[in-house]
């Protein structure tokens, strides 16, 4: 399989498709070690950078009211129960 393909139907899976929870939970840990291990190839600043942002959004999405977390979980309740956690 491409990796273009496997992307695609791993995130369609994920967000939208009823999928097993072991199998989203192995897609997940899969794309997180393809990013450190991308994570690699540049700069050890920009790796840190990143980190910082990615912790900051984080951060953000969960702790402020009208964040993203809060603010994305509304529109996907066809998918996602009340609390939205799949």
């Amino acid at each position: 399989m491409t990796p273009v393909l496997t992307q695609v139907v791993g995130m369609l899976g994920v967000l939208f498709m009823p999928m097993p929870l072991l199998m989203k939970q192995i897609y997940m840990v899969w794309v997180g070690i393809i990013v450190a291990y991308i994570f690699t190839w540049i700069p050890d600043w920009t790796s840190w950078v990143l980190l910082v942002f990615m912790a900051l959004y984080d951060i953000a999405a969960v702790l402020i009211p009208g964040g993203p977390l809060k603010v994305g979980g509304r529109g996907w309740g066809m998918w996602m129960d009340d609390e939205g956690v799949d």
